[in-house]
């Protein structure tokens, strides 16, 4: 049981400093609103697949285990820091772009 998880856990941690360090880059910005509406999404989005595995737990399913759960949380850890990475990269392009036109005029 506990080494079929040690691969996801192993994912999650490598994930997860990543993602705190891209959540500070925006943090830093001030994009308060995006990621303001990020985690309210999340907020529903997580348990809904959370509970979705823990029902096919209880309704018998042989395929669902802990390393599901793992990998719902892996899966999380992955789109926000796909996310943040967009969204770094938006704001650093406006940035970048907004420094250009100051600069020619």
């Amino acid at each position: 049981l506990v080494n079929s998880v040690v691969p996801i856990l192993a994912g999650v941690f490598a994930t997860h400093g990543t993602v705190c360090a891209l959540e500070g880059v925006l943090l830093g910005q001030k994009d308060l609103n995006f990621l303001g509406k990020s985690y309210a999404s999340f907020f529903f989005l997580v348990p809904y697949f959370m509970l979705r595995v823990k029902k096919a737990a209880l309704q018998g399913a042989t395929n669902v285990g802990l390393d599901t759960l793992w990998s719902v949380f892996f899966c999380y850890n992955a789109v926000r820091a796909l996310m943040w990475v967009i969204r770094g990269k938006m704001l650093s392009d406006g940035a970048r772009k907004e420094a250009e036109e100051a600069l020619a005029e």
